[in-house]
């Protein structure tokens, strides 16, 4: 069952990450989907709204983490939260990093990551967890399934310098601040970043 928050507290460490260009050509647009996070349980909703020129308007009413956007334009601003009571705005991306771009080379859901930091697994799940430098934290089942996890899917950054696992429970730190997942989740960052992001 989904609950609303609670007035009076807006989510924290809401986050965006825009969905990166699947061709050459879409190097040129003008408009892109974004993934939202914030802290939260996946069960909690709050309403999202999208301004551009000033006016605000509803995008979602009941969103969780993780949801993503119809094509929005280029420096939109977004809010998430119940009315009288709002995150800070965030804002699309007007521009594409050079991970967004690297992407175009390799294949679909190909991992950027050419150092690979800490690997710890899960007990009893024969689950392995690995900090990656740019390619954010990668999984691996007992199968050879790898799977990789970045700021798309909730982290903080892609630069992950540690992990460690406790059950279903895996936190690491990134460049931008600690995130707690539960089940591959985003549940809760800690955003202070660290000194520096190498």
């Amino acid at each position: 069952m989904c609950t609303m928050l609670a007035l009076g507290a807006p989510p924290a460490h809401l986050r965006l990450a825009a969905k990166a260009p699947a061709t050459w050509g879409a190097l040129s647009r003008d408009k892109v989907s974004v993934r939202l996070w914030w802290d939260g349980d996946g069960e909690t909703t709050m309403a999202i709204q999208v301004a551009r020129g000033g006016e605000w308007r509803a995008l979602a009413a009941d969103a969780m983490p993780g949801w993503e956007s119809p094509p929005l334009p280029l420096g939109a601003a977004i809010r998430v939260g119940e009315p009288g009571d709002w995150s800070e705005s965030v804002f699309v991306p007007t521009w594409i990093s050079p991970a967004e771009i690297a992407q175009l080379s390799g294949p679909m859901g190909a991992s950027l990551a050419t150092v690979v930091g800490q690997i710890d697994q899960e007990p009893g799940h024969g689950l392995s967890w690995a900090s990656t430098l740019g390619g954010g934290l990668l999984t691996v089942s007992s199968t050879g399934v790898v799977r990789s996890l970045t700021r798309w899917d909730g982290l903080p950054s892609d630069r992950v310098l540690a992990v460690d696992v406790h059950g279903e429970q895996v936190l690491a730190g990134t460049a931008a601040g600690a995130v707690l997942l539960k089940q591959g989740r985003p549940q809760r960052v800690w955003d202070a970043a660290l000194p520096s992001p190498h």
